[in-house]
């Protein structure tokens, strides 16, 4: 669970993401529950679909520079949206850290973590590709910047963990090589 505080047109609202699997979500958005569907990722002068409670409208995003947030256009209406504050993230229980811990490969099996949170715009390589020492994997966009993440070492793709438009956090699995 993420939680946010975004300022939209001057007003504040406490934004909650609950649930998130393939570009849907649960979103709690000013106490009220939300179900919400995109056709990709956003990203800057792209336009995608989102679906709000079975609702459809055409999105797209304008830059501008960080300190004034960002333009919003949802159905030819333009909003200024500014992150008020850093998400939080609601820590997992032990339970479930106990059983990611065991689960997640060791670096000894090649895997490729994330740097950073971030968003997955475009991964380069496929299963069963071999990759050189220094070769681009995949990009990790973060913080309005494209983060080329390259293997640290020459091999084979045995497994990517991720999909294109995928949500990241730091040192989530991304490629593990053999």
């Amino acid at each position: 669970m993420k939680e946010y505080e975004v300022k939209i047109n001057g007003k504040s609202h406490r934004i909650i993401i609950k649930e998130h699997e393939a570009n849907r979500f649960m979103i709690l958005a000013d106490g009220r529950d939300l179900h919400v569907k995109c056709d990709g990722a956003p990203s800057f002068g792209k336009l995608l679909t989102m679906e709000v409670e079975s609702t459809r409208y055409d999105v797209s995003l304008e830059d501008s520079p960080p300190e004034s947030g960002v333009a919003v256009v949802v159905a030819g209406h333009r909003f200024k949206a500014i992150l008020e504050t850093a998400p939080t993230i609601e820590p997992p229980s032990p339970a479930i850290s106990e059983k990611r811990r065991a689960e997640k490969p060791s670096m000894e099996e090649g895997t490729v973590y994330a740097p950073m949170p971030g968003r997955i715009s475009k991964i380069i390589v496929h299963v069963g590709d071999t990759v050189q020492v220094g070769q681009p994997l995949l990009i990790l966009e973060a913080m309005k910047m494209e983060n080329e993440i390259t293997s640290p070492r020459a091999g084979t793709v045995k497994q990517i963990h991720v999909s294109e438009g995928a949500a990241v956090n730091k040192n989530d699995p991304l490629i593990t090589l053999t």
